[in-house]
């Protein structure tokens, strides 16, 4: 099993990957979803899934508020 700091750097890259030159950030990590901020600052919900090698998957991102 993968401790968050793993996972969140898991997500980290595929973000990185999926949105190259964003300013945003993962906010908090969650054990099946995460947030993310925006180069806005909107914040968004992602639901996620790790494979056993750590492979990221990622589902639909939906806004969220503070």
């Amino acid at each position: 099993m993968l401790s968050f700091s793993e996972i969140r750097k898991a997500l980290c890259g595929k973000f990185t990957e999926a949105f190259p030159g964003s300013c945003g950030d993962i906010v908090d990590v969650y054990a099946d979803h995460c947030i993310i901020s925006d180069d806005s600052g909107q914040l968004w919900e992602v639901p996620y899934s790790l494979d056993d090698s750590g492979q990221v998957t990622t589902g639909d991102m939906a806004k969220v508020r503070r």
